[in-house]
This record gives structure tokens, sequence and C-alpha cells, in this order.
């Protein structure tokens, strides 16, 4: 959403980077032919020597100097509210938000930008124009900024998880099939809806699930109020938004839990649930584990962005 250019690339393919609190994922991808190949996958942690300089190592080993990189947020980096469109010229549409958010956000407005990105004419037809707005903390903006240049990448966009799952779930499902998608988080769930390859709808859901979750005495509890938060997600898509059955519930690997936590989804509610695979996206399924594609989900997500197939 926030946009830059500069520089030329090296090495075919492009790097997305994802951060994960204090962690950051690194991904590169680039296409060939009809297929996208994956090169390179990991998690960098808080090393000794700090992540700017590990990412530096990286970027100098790999030789991707001047290679596109598309950055991901954290989700504590930023704030994503549903609102009415002021109706205003698209131009003055961002500047217009900062007043409707003054009141809705967290941060003092001074200390955001904002960006925004469309929902479609047909999600709320009972209502007026509606837009997702995005509020990031400047500093964070300004952190990844000055960290992509610092390691020699070309830095095209700083996107946030919810967008960057829009360029995955495309690639591996029908473009004309509304596909629901689940991923959990250590405090949260992020629960994302789309049609025709566009997202329509954007919740985080107040679930976390991990592999010593299923131990816990009030595991089917938990589990019943997932399956309700859902199928209220779902019946909302289909009767007010208007938009017909949700196909499929895919669900991001949890190392652990996924494979259960499926077959209990499946035994609770109608809509299907399966697994997504990222490795579907390079052709092979034996890349990354199920620990690499938690991890590196929405790295992989934002290596994807723009990659032509």
């Amino acid at each position: 959403m926030f946009e830059f250019l500069k520089g030329k690339t090296v090495k075919p393919g492009q790097i997305g980077l994802a951060y994960e609190g204090k962690e950051m994922a690194m991904v590169w991808a680039s296409a060939e032919g009809s297929t996208v190949k994956l090169n390179h996958w990991e998690l960098l942690t808080n090393q000794k020597e700090g992540l700017e300089q590990a990412l530096l190592d990286r970027v100098t080993t790999l030789e991707l100097e001047n290679m596109p990189c598309h950055v991901v947020l954290d989700s504590s980096q930023y704030q994503l509210l549903l609102l009415e469109a002021p109706k205003v010229e698209a131009g003055e549409l961002s500047q217009a938000l900062r007043f409707v958010l003054r009141d809705k956000i967290d941060l003092p407005l001074d200390d955001v930008e904002i960006a925004t990105f469309p929902v479609p004419e047909d999600a709320y037809p009972r209502q007026g124009e509606m837009v997702y707005a995005i509020a990031a903390e400047k500093k964070s903006i300004l952190e990844a900024r000055d960290l992509v240049l610092n390691i020699g990448l070309d830095l095209k966009s700083i996107d946030i998880p919810e967008l960057s799952l829009k360029n995955i779930v495309p690639v591996i499902s029908q473009q004309s099939e509304a596909v629901a998608f689940l991923d959990f988080r250590k405090d949260h769930a992020l629960l994302s809806l789309s049609k025709n390859g566009v997202v329509y709808l954007c919740r985080n859901l107040n679930s976390s699930i991990e592999a010593s979750t299923l131990a816990f005495p009030d595991w089917n509890d938990r589990l019943q109020r997932l399956v309700l938060e859902l199928q209220r997600s779902l019946d909302y898509f289909e009767s007010q938004m208007g938009q017909g059955q949700v196909e499929r519930l895919l669900i991001a690997p949890v190392a652990g839990v996924t494979n259960q936590l499926i077959e209990e989804l499946n035994l609770n509610m109608a809509v299907k649930s399966e697994l997504l695979n990222l490795n579907q996206l390079w052709g092979s399924f034996e890349l990354m584990n199920s620990r690499d594609q938690h991890d590196c989900l929405y790295g992989t997500g934002a290596a994807l962005r723009g990659l032509s197939v």
C-alpha cells in the first residue's frame, strides 16, 4: 500500500520480508515459465549481530543486491478499520480519513501514515461506499524503509498481512470461488474472505491455537468458540453481503495442530476445511515443512506480489 520505486534488479525474482515481532521472515521467489521457483526461505531471529546485519549477510552471500523487495508489517505496527468512505475525490481520500480516524485509533494522527484499499462495490449493498483504512506507525514505515535500503535491496512496497495473503490465495484456488483463509498467530487469528481474487472481509478473531492448546481441559470450549466466530463471519458474507456460500476454508499450517484442527472443523461446520500447503506454489510437496510455512507465510505473500507466471 505504501509504494516505493528505485533501482534495478540483478538476479531474477524478488524478495519478501515480513516482520514477526522481533524476527523477520525472508523469502526469495522467481518466475520460471508458468511456475514459481522458491530460491531461499528462512526466519531470521533477533541474532547477536542484529537483524539488519543478518539480512545484509544473506543479501551479500546470495548476491541479491538491488533485487526488488516487498515488506510486510507486523500486526502490532498498524490498525485496520472498515469505514464508510468520505465523499471526496480519490486523491483526497487519505487526508479526509484522518479526521474520521482521530477518535478510532490508539496513536496520535501525527504519528501515523494512512493508506487505503477498496471494498468491492457489491459487498455492502445497503450502505454507502466502504473502504479499508490502514493506520500504520510512521516510525515502523521509516524503520522498514531504512532497513531495506541499508541492506542494498530495492524497496517497492510496504504491506500488511491481510494484503499479503491475497497474493497467495489466487495462485492455489479458482479465481471465481469464494474462499475463506484462516491463520493463527500467537495472540490472535486472522480471517480473510475473498471472491474472484478480491478481498471482501478481514477480521481478527479472539482465538489463539498452538500445539499445547490441544491438551488444555477447555479445548472443546475453545473449539466451539472458534466455530461460532467462523460461522458468524461466513453467514455474514453469505447473507448480509450477498456473496453466496464460501466453498473452502483454507487453514494455514500450525505445527502439531493443523491436521486435528481441520478434522474437528469438518465435523462441526458445513464448509470444507483444508490445509493451505504453500508447497503447491512451488510444484513440490517437499520444500517447506509446516513450521517453515507458518513462519514464512507472509514473507511468501510478499515475494509473490505482482510476480508474473
